[in-house]
């Protein structure tokens, strides 16, 4: 048996004002002969919020609503029942969510897109930006014959390292106002680069980086006096929201 595989994790940051927005796009393939329905469980940080979630297959475009949990469950099994190609994003915990991609045709790639904002760890005048790596075993075979249920899960955790194909790639710019230093990470190898604006641009500096651990990034605001950095929302149903932060002088 193959598992229903999922190739690659590709994660867009960026970070200010104690935020970080961030873009995570996951792509599958299915390589079985019969269409069949996805579920893999992956892990975000504890406080994140999703407000977007888009399916790519092919060259069409599909953008996910915002529903609640019974009503969202119930279109999505609608429409895997009409044979449709429909995705689900449920959380299972605080921090753990289950995507759910329906009829995925055979040998077919499907990019699933997610889009979330959580605030920044901050202590001992560091930021902390900390992208989730691995949560329960990472593929589950289907229990029974393919024939009797098209599902496959996928558990991001415990394929032997030799025998995965699955790659992160990530970036992480930060656009604070107040000069960055001291760019770290306890878990990966960085590449880090200052572009106009004292904008910092970081990423892995292994290409083919893989999944088998969380991706750790620290980082502190260089400034002798204290600072205040502000992000703003607003769409165009809502009134907006914003967040303002004070950032205390480094002694």
């Amino acid at each position: 048996e193959r598992p229903f595989t999922l190739e690659s994790t590709d994660v867009k940051a960026e970070a200010s004002a104690g935020y970080t927005s961030v873009v995570v796009t996951q792509t599958f393939q299915n390589p079985f002969d019969v269409p069949l329905e996805g579920i893999y469980r992956f892990p975000l940080p504890h406080k994140a919020a999703v407000d977007r979630v888009a399916l790519i297959v092919g060259e069409r475009l599909i953008e996910a609503e915002v529903k609640t949990k019974d009503k969202a469950r119930a279109l999505y099994e609608a429409a895997k029942e009409e044979g449709r190609v429909a995705a689900l994003v449920e959380s299972k915990r605080p921090n753990v969510f289950e995507q759910s991609v329906a009829n995925v045709m055979p040998q077919e790639r499907v990019h699933v897109t997610l889009r979330y904002v959580a605030p920044l760890h901050y202590e001992d005048a560091e930021y902390r930006f900390t992208f989730p790596g691995v949560v329960g075993p990472r593929y589950e075979p289907p229990q029974r014959e393919l024939a009797a249920s098209p599902k496959t899960s996928i558990n991001p955790a415990y394929v032997p390292d030799k025998d995965t194909r699955h790659r992160i790639s990530l970036e992480l710019h930060l656009t604070d106002n107040t000069p960055v230093f001291q760019v770290h990470s306890s878990s990966h190898a960085l590449e880090h680069a200052v572009g106009p604006g004292d904008s910092h641009y970081v990423s892995l500096a292994d290409t083919k980086a893989l999944p088998n651990r969380s991706v750790d990034i620290r980082y502190m605001l260089a400034s002798s006096e204290p600072t205040a950095s502000v992000v703003a929302h607003r769409s165009s149903e809502e009134p907006g929201t914003f967040a303002l932060t004070l950032h205390p002088p480094l002694s």
